[in-house]
C-alpha cells in the first residue's frame, strides 16, 4: 500500500488516532470506504469466528436491520442514555449495524464510527448506509481489545452483544475506559447467567418430560435444547483456559458481581445494570422464544404441554424474582 493512501495518523472525523489506518480499497475494490490499521490472518482468526465470516449471511438473516429493529433499538438506547446527548460515538462490534443506524437517527448531528473485525459485516453495513443516505458515519475494521483511538476521545462507546466475545475482558474494559472522555459513558447489552440458568432448567425439564408425551418435541429441537445447556456450562464462570476461549465464539455469561468488578478494576466511576426483560409480560416465554429462534425454531411450534409447563413455572415466580434474575441487561458505565 502506498504512503499516499494513508489517512493522517492524528485524525478520523476529528478524533485523534494512535495507529495509522488505510482504506481497504487498495486490497479489494469491494472494500472501498472501509478503513483499517491492517490485521494479519492469524490475528483475525484469534478474534473472529466463522459465523461472522464465511457464514455472515446467516448471521445477518437472524439479525435483520429493518425499520422495526431500528425503532426498537432507538427506544432501548434512549432508555439507557436518558437525556445524555453524545457528539463523538464509537460503536464496537457493530456487525450489520444493530445499534449504528439507530444512533445515526437519534443523534443526526453527531459523528458515529462503526467498528468490527468482520469485513463481510462491515461491507453490508457500509452498503446499507450508502443506499439509505445516512450521513456522519465512518466504518473501521478494529479490534476493540486494542483500539486505534488516542486517549480521551469519545463521548460514548456503545455495543450490543459484543463484550461476551472478548478474549480478555480486562483488556476490553481498560481500552474502553482509556478512550472515553472524563464524565463520558459506555453502554452495552449483554447476556447474563441468572436468566440463562433458569432457561436451561426449563429446557432440561422439557427434555426429561418429552418421551412421556403423546405429542413430542422434534428431535432437532431437543438437540438444540441440549446444545444450549452444554454451551451454558462452558460459558459460565470467570476463569477459562485460553484454548477454550479460542474455540468458542460466545465466551461469557455475566453476573452483576462480575460486571461490577470489571468496571471497578478498569477505573469506572459507576456501573448501572438493568434487566431489559423486566417489563415484559412473559419474560421466560420471551427468553425461550429468543433461544429457539437462534437455532431456527420458534415458541409457536412447541407442543402445547411444553408451553403450559413453562407458563405454570413463570406464574409461580414473583415479578421481583424474574427482574432479579436477568437474561439480558443494559450496562451503563460512567467514566
Amino acid at each position: 500500500m502506498n504512503s499516499s493512501d494513508r489517512l493522517p495518523i492524528d485524525t478520523l472525523s476529528g478524533i485523534r488516532l494512535q495507529l495509522p489506518i488505510f482504506d481497504l480499497r487498495e486490497l479489494d475494490p469491494r472494500l472501498e470506504g472501509i478503513l483499517s490499521p491492517g490485521y494479519s490472518a492469524e490475528e483475525l482468526s484469534q478474534h473472529v469466528h466463522d459465523v461472522f465470516l464465511e457464514h455472515a449471511d446467516k448471521f445477518l438473516e437472524f439479525c435483520p436491520i429493518d425499520r422495526e429493529s431500528i425503532e426498537y433499538w432507538k427506544g432501548i438506547i434512549r432508555d439507557a442514555l436518558g437525556t445524555y446527548s453524545p457528539r463523538r460515538i464509537i460503536d464496537i462490534g457493530s456487525g450489520g449495524g444493530t445499534t449504528v443506524f439507530p444512533l445515526l437517527e437519534l443523534f443526526p448531528g453527531s459523528q458515529v464510527i462503526a467498528t468490527d473485525l468482520a469485513l463481510p459485516l462491515l461491507a453490508e453495513l457500509r452498503n446499507r448506509a450508502r443506499r439509505d443516505g445516512y450521513k456522519g458515519l465512518d466504518v473501521v475494521q478494529m479490534n476493540a481489545e486494542k483500539m486505534i483511538f488516542a486517549d480521551r476521545e469519545a463521548d460514548l462507546i456503545i455495543g450490543a452483544n459484543v463484550l461476551h466475545h472478548a478474549l480478555s475482558l480486562e483488556n476490553m474494559f481498560q481500552e474502553i475506559r482509556r478512550v472515553l472522555l472524563p464524565g463520558a459513558k459506555a453502554v452495552f447489552w449483554e447476556p447474563f447467567e441468572n436468566g440463562a440458568q433458569l432457561l436451561a432448567c426449563i429446557f432440561d425439564l422439557w427434555d426429561e418430560l418429552n418421551p412421556h408425551q403423546p405429542e413430542q418435541i422434534p428431535k432437532e429441537v431437543i438437540w438444540s435444547l441440549r446444545t444450549y445447556t452444554a454451551d451454558l456450562k462452558r460459558r459460565a464462570g470467570r476463569n477459562k483456559a485460553m484454548d477454550l476461549l479460542a474455540q468458542i465464539d460466545d465466551k461469557w455469561f455475566f453476573t452483576r458481581a462480575h460486571m461490577h468488578d470489571l468496571a471497578v478494576h478498569a477505573g469506572f466511576a459507576s456501573c448501572e445494570i438493568r434487566n431489559i426483560y423486566a417489563d415484559f409480560l412473559e419474560p421466560l416465554k420471551t427468553m425461550a422464544d429468543h433461544e429457539l429462534k437462534r437455532k431456527g425454531h420458534a415458541w409457536k411450534d412447541m407442543p402445547l404441554w411444553a408451553q403450559e409447563k413453562l407458563r405454570s413455572l413463570e406464574a409461580r415466580c414473583s415479578r421481583d424474582f424474574l427482574a432479579e434474575n436477568p437474561f439480558c441487561c443494559s450496562i451503563v458505565l460512567a467514566a
